[in-house]
């Protein structure tokens, strides 16, 4: 008891000490996005094929390059700059630095109400590449690297955007059979449900059945009067649980193949991820009980266990 009691005068001091201000609702709900945020680097990224970071810092594009222990930073192109161009292109401004992705060392691309431009670090200049035919009910996108294939989710199926082309995955008219989306209720890191290789030609992906898994009601309380949405929930105790499966679609052949994962098609499959030349899928089975992991090597090709 005499223990505990020191303890807890110990935390009291501790706390007392350490708290220079009481924090109030206003640093809680608002201040952790300013004042109280975390300094960081605004877009991150790495330049394919370098040693170079880009960062935007003031509305400005940056180039770091880490050499012999000293950092170079060189300014790329400023918001103002960016605006110059765009303006003339959409009759529009940006009122702070569009998200970007890197298609080569020297060469960005950002999106604008599906308009694809591209800027050149060489050039300075900022071009209108390409129009994008994604609907607007489109959820779960992924861009395939390199090759800039886009798949897309509506609803419960499964599409990949090649150039103009949009191509179905699947096309389930039963809302229980669900493509293209996390598995598990989200469980084990699941976090997406659509894996592109390295190369960007074949795309693995979550199927999962729960047709035969009970709903559960959902309370929006945001609407008036209130409205109820049914949802798959596998309870506790039940043997009606989801059964999943991991797909490959090749982008190339147009062939899709299923992997041969095993009985029984309740178990886990989980950390999808590819090999470095896109030969292989792998993937950690887990069983229900949680207690014994395997991690295993399919071909992607065949779909066959490989070791």
């Amino acid at each position: 008891m005499h223990k505990f009691i020191t303890l807890c005068l110990i935390a009291i001091t501790t706390i007392a000490v350490g708290q220079d201000k009481m924090l109030t609702m206003e640093d809680a709900v608002v201040n952790q996005f300013s004042t109280l945020a975390p300094e960081r680097l605004n877009q991150l990224s790495w330049l394919p094929g370098t040693n170079q970071y880009a960062f935007v810092e003031d509305d400005i594009l940056k180039v770091g390059l880490a050499s012999d222990g000293k950092l170079k930073i060189t300014e790329i192109v400023s918001l103002d700059d960016l605006n110059s161009k765009f303006g003339s292109l959409s009759g529009v401004k940006y009122r702070r630095f569009p998200r970007f992705e890197w298609t080569y060392e020297e060469t960005f691309k950002f999106e604008f109400k599906q308009n694809v431009y591209s800027y050149s670090v060489k050039s300075g200049d900022l071009l209108h590449t390409d129009s994008l035919e994604i609907p607007a009910a489109a959820e779960n996108r992924e861009d395939a690297p390199k090759t800039g294939h886009i798949a897309f989710t509506v609803k419960n199926n499964l599409y990949v955007l090649k150039g103009d082309e949009v191509i179905a995955l699947s096309e389930n008219e039963n809302e229980g059979i669900v493509t293209g989306q996390t598995v598990s209720r989200s469980e084990f890191g699941i976090t997406d449900g659509i894996f592109w290789s390295p190369d960007g030609t074949k795309l693995a992906y979550y199927v999962k059945d729960e047709t035969e898994v009970s709903d559960y009601p959902i309370i929006d309380w945001t609407t008036q009067p209130a409205t109820v949405k049914m949802i798959k929930y596998p309870m506790a105790g039940t043997d009606k649980t989801e059964k999943i499966s991991v797909r490959v679609y090749d982008v190339n052949t147009g062939k899709t193949t299923t992997l041969l994962t095993g009985e029984p098609n309740t178990q886990y499959l989980t950390n999808v991820s590819w090999s470095p030349d896109g030969k292989e899928v792998y993937i950690a089975h887990l069983n229900r009980d949680q207690n014994h992991m395997e991690l295993k090597r399919y071909n992607a090709e065949s779909g066959k266990l490989d070791k």
